[in-house]
């Protein structure tokens, strides 16, 4: 990239030509529209051929490949060349991001990706099932940053019509839903792929009787390779899959089969060993499913514990190495796969599991990391992982770290966290400064103070704990030394999007998820000051020597519990408003009922301690703390 002097001066009719590229570089083309009117310009025409402010054409340089753009602004205006639809594309959303009020800088750019796939992972199984038009949502903001893949989990989560038994009436993507997905994607140059798992996790189709003879165990989460009517069921499967997703990768899952070897096929296991008996699942999974021209990924897991196996795989199967941590290397993740004569992915993760907010400070290095390696170990592909696990994930959440991948897997080097961070507001946004980033690192740093006070995130089984139970107290009481910064930080974050919400310009929607997330967190703290205040105003009570004083003290108590009840039921309303605009009804019930669960704590506390202000008036006396939960720490 060139900066140059000067800048284009967008005039108040905006011409954009369109070259040979057709319809393809035209919707490319139409993109622009909101952002130069946003600008300053009052008309956006679009038009096939010749000349004018802004020309996209193709180019027959192949030194780009099959992703590559230039991009020319000077005074005179706006030339993007490319070779391919694709990189029409991409030089567009480029341009979009340097489009300020009245002008675009001067500026040259060659650009290209690093790696051939930059791929995002949604998992739909665990939580919360997107709407169609939320999924479409994610694949056009997913696409303005330059990913090309979008891996849908499914465990038992499709309508398929040979099994309607565990595609529960509202829980599952149809095969419409697949096809309008497929058609949307790829107008934006995204390839779905389906990942159904073929091996692990499967407790959701298991559990039925009609299924109870393909367990590795009883009532289990392992598809046994004991029995031909395995391989029968997954052929049925993807006999249903293939035909809608016409790219060219499946995915198989295959990771974690931790019941392998432990039931029906434990003779099995014993005669051949168990990295054996895996290799033999993948080899009859990929005949059950007989794709020609498709790849099948794989979870890599298995594969990376024993490297003799990768060599030995079916032709058409790709490993794909993941790694959810922070380390110094990803050597080791990379090199069972190198020298085996075909491709592999690397995929990092999200760290959005299990927690009220993504943990950034293990998120970003390992993408970061794993990304750069598998660069340097000539992986075909990245794909960030997000998964649903706890059922509270929502996926707005989520937007820095999956930016964060695919700038990973497009730039050499995997992108500088760093130069990300300065950039983001903008690019996401189209607000100027780092408000926002600044915000997401200071609600992701709940997670750091957590760590270093009780040895955990800000996890959801830390989010249901609660302040007057024995055991949940003790664990909220070794927090009380960080819960004032808990709550400051919080509390900065909120302001911080609140002044960004002003004058951000667009996707400003999706704050909202990251102020929820704040307010969650700084509930947390207040949860952990209750903790203490509950206690100390009960010692107070019990040592008052008059009945007023003591009420007045039990009345405190009893007005936390108000007050936590007030926030909580708040907390409950904006989250299945954000659920809403995301998801559909399905599963929501499953958090409601934590929810519930939590107000109904709040009231049956705030009975109690009215409760004993009236023993105290009648008897004189108070049991003791430890009686009623309310241990010291």
């Amino acid at each position: 990239m060139q900066i140059l002097e000067g800048s284009f001066r967008l005039p108040a009719r905006v011409t954009i030509a369109v070259g040979s590229g057709g319809g393809d570089d035209a919707f490319a083309a139409s993109l622009l529209e909101d952002d130069l009117k946003r600008a300053g310009a009052r008309k956006v025409v679009v038009r096939s051929g010749g000349g004018g402010p802004i020309v996209l054409s193709r180019t027959s340089d192949d030194r780009l490949g099959k992703e590559g753009y230039r991009l020319a602004v000077d005074r005179r205006g706006v030339r993007l060349t490319a070779p391919t639809a694709a990189g029409i594309y991409y030089g567009v959303q480029t341009l979009r991001q340097l489009i300020r009020a009245g002008s675009i800088p001067a500026v040259r750019i060659e650009d290209w990706p690093a790696m051939r796939w930059r791929g995002a992972h949604d998992d739909l199984s665990r939580g919360p099932l997107p709407t169609v038009d939320a999924l479409e949502r994610r694949i056009r903001t997913l696409a303005e940053f330059k990913t090309n893949l979008y891996v849908l989990y499914l465990e038992q989560s499709f309508a398929y019509a040979a099994h309607p038994l565990f595609a529960p009436r509202g829980g599952t993507l149809s095969a419409a839903d697949v096809r309008e997905l497929v058609a949307f994607a790829r107008q934006h140059h995204v390839e779905l792929v389906p990942e159904q798992q073929t091996f692990g996790h499967l407790h959701g189709i298991l559990r039925y009787e009609k299924y109870y003879s393909l367990g590795e165990l009883p009532y289990g989460e392992v598809l046994t390779p004991a029995t031909p009517q395995t391989y029968e069921f997954i052929a049925s499967l993807y006999r249903e899959l293939v035909p809608l997703f016409p790219g060219p990768f499946l995915h198989i899952g295959g990771d974690e089969p931790r019941e392998l070897g432990y039931g029906q096929s434990k003779p099995l296991a014993d005669t051949l060993g168990l990295p054996q008996l895996y290799l033999a699942h993948l080899i009859l999974t990929d005949r059950a499913i007989s794709a020609p021209g498709k790849e099948l990924l794989v979870w890599g897991d298995l594969l990376a514990s024993h490297p003799g196996l990768v060599g030995r795989l079916p032709a058409d199967m790709v490993p794909v190495a993941w790694s959810y941590d922070v380390r110094d290397s990803f050597d080791k993740a990379t090199r069972p796969f190198l020298g085996s004569g075909r491709g592999f992915f690397v995929s990092p993760g999200a760290s959005n599991w299990n927690r009220v907010f993504p943990e950034l400070a293990i998120a970003i290095p390992n993408i970061h990391g794993l990304a750069r390696e598998g660069q340097r170990a000539g992986a075909v592909g990245e794909i960030t992982c997000t998964w649903g696990d706890g059922g509270e994930s929502l996926f707005g959440e989520n937007w820095y770290a999956l930016a964060y991948g695919a700038a990973a897997g497009w730039e050499q080097g995997g992108a500088d966290p760093d130069s990300f961070a300065r950039s983001f507001d903008w690019a996401f946004f189209r607000h100027s400064g780092t408000d926002v980033a600044d915000a997401i690192r200071l609600v992701s740093h709940a997670h750091d103070l957590l760590r270093g006070s009780i040895g955990k995130p800000a996890g959801l089984d830390v989010m249901w704990l609660e302040p007057f139970e024995s055991d949940d107290r003790e664990v909220l009481s070794r927090a009380l030394p960080i819960a004032r910064s808990l709550r400051a930080e919080q509390e900065r974050a909120i302001e911080l999007i609140e002044n960004a919400r002003t004058t951000g310009g667009r996707n400003g929607d999706q704050l909202d998820y990251i102020v929820f997330a704040a307010r969650r967190l700084h509930y947390l703290g207040d949860k952990i000051l209750d903790a203490w205040r509950v206690r100390e105003a009960y010692d107070k009570a019990r040592a008052s020597s008059t009945t007023l004083e003591a009420t007045q003290y039990l009345a405190l108590i009893s007005g936390v519990a108000e007050e936590g009840l007030g926030t909580c039921v708040q907390l409950r309303s904006e989250f299945e408003r954000l659920w809403a605009l995301e998801n559909r009804p399905y599963s929501l019930g499953v958090v409601a009922a934590r929810f519930e669960r939590e107000n109904a704590m709040w009231l049956e506390q705030e009975r109690r301690f009215r409760a004993l202000a009236h023993e105290r008036q009648s008897r004189g006396n108070l049991p003791s703390p430890e009686s009623i939960g309310l241990t010291k720490r």
